[in-house]
């Protein structure tokens, strides 16, 4: 019988459907994540933080008024790294690998590898983009004074299309496989 061990994770949905001695390795699984031991909570002072996204270790905050995103580690609150991107940063997202930035008033995103805070790019979007979400392929851009989200490539960075979806989107819902933006303040 194979015995577990505070090192060894195993899907409940695998140890339920196989039973606990023959439960293996879900070669289908996609992630992961590590747990960690809760803290306290406390306040970090990082300037004026916009928006906020999580990578697994760290905590990424757009600084809206110094045009930067700030790393952090999340167990400590200690500053990683700050770095610029473009002009009032508002929405930060994660795709597995990095850090999408919304840039209010460059009417762009800017994608940092999240090892390194590095920029690997930045791609022209709708006006006055405010809000992202990842979908597993895409990077989602709600362009508030445009009426319509954005669809990138979050792989290379292109370009797909950008869509109307109604005046003002401002954020974004996802469960499952369903997205959805928000058109007007108050309203889903």
């Amino acid at each position: 019988m194979q015995i577990l061990t505070t090192r060894t994770l195993v899907p409940i949905a695998m140890i339920l459907s196989a039973g606990l001695a023959s439960a293996q390795p879900n070669p289908q699984q996609i992630a992961l994540l590590k747990w960690f031991p809760a803290y306290e909570s406390a306040t970090f002072a990082i300037g004026s933080s916009n928006g906020a996204a999580f990578d697994g270790a760290n905590m990424w905050v757009a600084n809206g008024l110094t045009n930067t995103v700030t790393e952090l580690q999340a167990a400590t609150g200690k500053v990683v790294g700050t770095y610029a991107v473009g002009l009032y940063p508002t929405a930060v997202a994660f795709d597995g690998a990095n850090i999408w930035v919304a840039n209010n008033q460059s009417n762009s995103v800017s994608k940092l590898e999240a090892g390194s805070g590095t920029v690997v790019g930045t791609y022209t979007v709708g006006t006055l983009p405010v809000a992202l979400a990842f979908d597993g392929g895409n990077i989602w851009v709600a362009n508030s004074n445009g009426g319509a989200v954005t669809k990138i490539q979050s792989a290379t960075g292109q370009v797909v299309g950008t869509y109307r979806v109604g005046a003002n989107p401002a954020a974004w819902r996802s469960t499952a496989k369903i997205y959805g933006c928000r058109a007007t303040p108050g309203t889903w």
